[in-house]
């Protein structure tokens, strides 16, 4: 009995290769594969660098200039800008909401802070970045509740911040009497070790002042910089840079591609909002196969049935690096394991979860669209991947990418911070966005798939929308995510030159 089951196994086996070849034989049809992180929602429209136009360019350097001390009149000090009456009202709404160390702040805003130089020994003062005073308290509070923002500059509040005056009473009324002071947590000295004791101890209410003075000077020096200019491109900004914008442009985009007939589209960080797009309204021959579709951004792939047929079946891949959702894996009813995979930032987990997938692939013929967070030789850090390590783990998988081996892999992400964020010690300057080590240019996208199955054709790159990849950074007004769209042609290889079987054609049978 052991011996025939045996045998029946090997019988099922050859006869599901040869069904495989026979199709693959009489169809010869190439498949065209996409791989796209579509960015997770960024609630700063200007942290990053965009498009350039003359007032967008004129803008950056004007506020570029003011953060590096070239406009002396505006760096007035602190009290200036945050009046001792403005202080005087929120140590009273930190008391009522019983933070504790009050008095210890107030004697800190007395005697050290409101003196100050608000540009140059504040917003720019590197102590302030490493101790995480304004860049924590921004992180927690800047991301929308049931779509209301923090009145501030570094985000897509729709209200007018049109002096320190006007802005101030939304401000206050959202961190108190809206409650989104319990969002700030104790900065712990354990992880920022540039805090001192005292500064641990009094942390809420030390961050809540330091990001109460850090919006107020924004909005005050935004205004002084560029008073026509400013309030022009923010009304343009916050509107085509929204988060519903971002997500219409994405569905384009993608419905572009389904109209176009690609085979497989792999996604990584997705929202919810572009989840519920895909669980709801994909065209009628597309299929959800693989999903964790109820995390903040997730991986998933979308297939056109006809080709990769169901049911689907999720892999579990368990690998303790990985945060949920960041890999799905489905199995096809046709022989293939499909994997979307987003790495850590270092790119540490990739090589891990590639050959994880490969072992659980087993004999399936295997497509792997993934963000790899690989890196460029000149934007190495001691703790990187880089694109050539990742690319040399292919091998001896049995797989290979949908770039030339003979070339280095080119930069799927350009993209540099500006001088509007509150991790200024990150920022790039105008002219150096190209140069700058801190830029994140990089090879970190890629099509993975089985070498004995398939050879790659036509690989191309957009981050234009327009099917056209510019070497210029981006998200831009038009195209909504940090990482291009990567998009190849996958040929099936020649049977007689392999010994595995090639894939499945495009349209097969109905099982």
């Amino acid at each position: 009995q052991p011996a025939r089951g045996h045998n029946m196994m090997v019988l099922a086996s050859l006869v599901r290769n040869a069904w495989r070849s026979l199709f693959a034989a009489k169809s010869g049809e190439a498949l065209d594969v996409v791989s796209w992180n579509v960015a997770a929602i960024n609630n700063n429209p200007w942290e990053y660098y965009m498009e350039s136009s003359a007032e967008y360019d004129a803008l950056m350097r004007e506020v570029q200039e003011m953060m590096s001390g070239g406009k002396a009149s505006l760096d007035e000090p602190v009290g200036s800008i945050f009046s001792d009456a403005m202080a005087a009202e929120l140590f009273e709404q930190m008391r009522s909401c019983g933070f504790e160390a009050v008095e210890a702040v107030e004697a800190y805003w007395r005697d050290e802070l409101r003196a100050r130089r608000a540009l140059s020994e504040f917003v720019t003062d590197s102590s302030f970045g490493s101790k995480r005073l304004c860049s924590m308290p921004d992180r927690v509070t800047n991301t929308p509740a049931e779509g209301v923002y923090r009145p501030t500059v570094t985000n897509f509040y729709p209200g007018p911040l049109g002096s320190v005056e006007e802005w101030w009473r939304p401000w206050l009324a959202y961190m108190f009497e809206q409650g989104h002071w319990r969002k700030l947590k104790k900065i712990p000295r354990a992880k920022y070790p540039a805090l001192t004791e005292a500064e641990e101890t009094m942390s809420l209410p030390l961050q809540t002042l330091c990001l109460a003075v850090f919006d107020a000077v924004l909005v005050s020096s935004l205004n002084a910089v560029a008073p026509a200019a400013w309030p022009a491109l923010r009304a343009r900004v916050t509107v085509e840079m929204s988060p519903a914008a971002k997500t219409r442009k994405t569905i384009q985009l993608l419905e572009r591609e389904f109209d176009a007939d690609v085979a497989v589209v792999f996604l990584q960080e997705v929202g919810p909002a572009l989840a519920s797009y895909l669980r709801t309204r994909l065209p009628a021959k597309y299929a959800l196969a693989a999903a964790v579709l109820d995390g903040p951004q997730v991986s998933a792939i979308v297939v056109d049935a006809t080709r990769f047929p169901g049911p689907y079946e999720t892999l579990e891949v368990a690998l303790d690096s990985l945060a949920p959702g960041d890999l799905v894996v489905a199995n096809t009813a046709n022989g293939y394991a499909l994997a979307s995979f987003h790495g850590d930032t270092d790119g540490r987990a990739t090589v891990p979860a590639i050959r994880a997938v490969a072992a659980a692939a087993k004999d399936r013929t295997l497509l792997f669209g993934l963000d790899a967070n690989a890196y460029a030789p000149d934007k190495m850090r001691a703790t990187t991947l880089a694109a050539t390590d990742f690319l040399d783990a292919l091998t001896p998988l049995g797989l290979t990418s949908c770039f030339d081996p003979g070339r280095a892999p080119p930069a799927t992400t350009y993209n540099a911070r500006t001088f509007l964020q509150p991790q200024i010690q990150k920022a790039v300057p105008f002219d150096q966005r190209k140069t700058s080590k801190l830029t994140d240019n990089n090879p970190k996208d890629y099509i993975v798939f089985d070498a004995s199955a398939f050879a790659a054709a036509d690989t191309s790159l957009d981050n234009t929308g327009d099917r056209r990849y510019l070497d210029a950074p981006f998200p831009t007004l038009a195209f909504p995510s940090d990482h291009a769209i990567l998009k190849t042609t996958l040929k099936p290889r020649d049977p007689s030159d392999d010994a595995k079987p090639p894939p499945l054609p495009t349209a097969g049978p109905d099982l």
